[in-house]
């Protein structure tokens, strides 16, 4: 039975190399080098249309309540988890309100947390999360939620081939 959580390890693999590009970006708003609008502005739709409308919203409705029925003990875990996706949510729009003013300040601020966040949620799924869900479903139940996750990934903004699109473009703006 292929794993219910791989696509979202897949997905992981994908917001990782996008923390690089936040990285990138960080320096060079440290430098004062200024960046182009679409640049900016592919970044904020990766943010917003697939890191948050795509892979949280499947974590959200397939694997946070695999969590809660687990029981207290992963309820923490799990509301932790969620605490996560409200901060990533909160610093997206604090960074598309900060890059609108232009506070160099605080656009450099939000992306480091925005990549500490990411990179430290991931490894708590990753390491902790998935490892439940996988340990703890049945194979009926990972049937059903496989079927139902390849349903969700037929969402345009869950388009694997987009998302690649979108990350190449930034590449190839790093890159110059």
């Amino acid at each position: 039975m292929e794993a219910v959580t791989l696509g979202l390890q897949e997905e992981h693999v994908l917001i990782e190399r996008f923390t690089t590009v936040l990285e990138w970006t960080r320096t060079r708003v440290e430098s004062g080098i200024g960046l182009d609008e679409d640049f900016i502005s592919s970044q904020l739709s990766f943010l917003r249309d697939f890191v948050i409308s795509c892979h949280f919203a499947k974590e959200e409705l397939y694997v946070f309540p695999k969590l809660r029925a687990l029981g207290d003990d992963i309820k923490s875990l799990e509301l932790e988890l969620e605490e996560d996706h409200n901060a990533i949510r909160a610093l997206t729009d604090k960074l598309k309100a900060a890059w609108e003013t232009g506070d160099v300040s605080l656009i450099d601020a939000v992306l480091g947390d925005l990549v500490k966040r990411l990179l430290s949620h991931q490894e708590k799924e990753n390491s902790v999360a998935f490892a439940y869900v996988e340990m703890y479903t049945s194979d009926n139940e990972k049937s059903q939620l496989l079927n139902e996750l390849r349903l969700f990934d037929a969402k345009p903004e869950c388009n694997k081939a987009s998302v690649e699109r979108q990350l190449n473009y930034m590449f190839s703006v790093m890159e110059g």
